[in-house]
């Protein structure tokens, strides 16, 4: 039997200088929140960027290799394993 590895969930929240006026920054604290949340202890990790280029998309984050345009807090589901 194998054991089978954790998952763990990235997300890069951009807090370049558009990102930052359409709201990057209560995006970072909401995930960052998330952190404290039953089965997700050292399981998420929140990091902030500088800018990543879609400024007129913003706010920007990438979560697992996936951009999302326009985000909001319910753009990443953080999901429990």
């Amino acid at each position: 039997m194998t054991k089978s590895r954790a998952k763990f969930d990235f997300v890069f929240v951009c807090l370049g200088k558009d990102c930052k006026k359409a709201g990057s920054n209560d995006l970072y604290k909401h995930y960052s929140k998330l952190k404290s949340l039953p089965g997700s202890k050292n399981r998420i990790k929140v990091i902030k960027t500088k800018c990543i280029d879609y400024c007129k998309k913003a706010p920007v984050l990438v979560a697992n290799n996936e951009i999302h345009f326009h985000a909001t807090e319910n753009s990443v589901k953080i999901t429990e394993e």
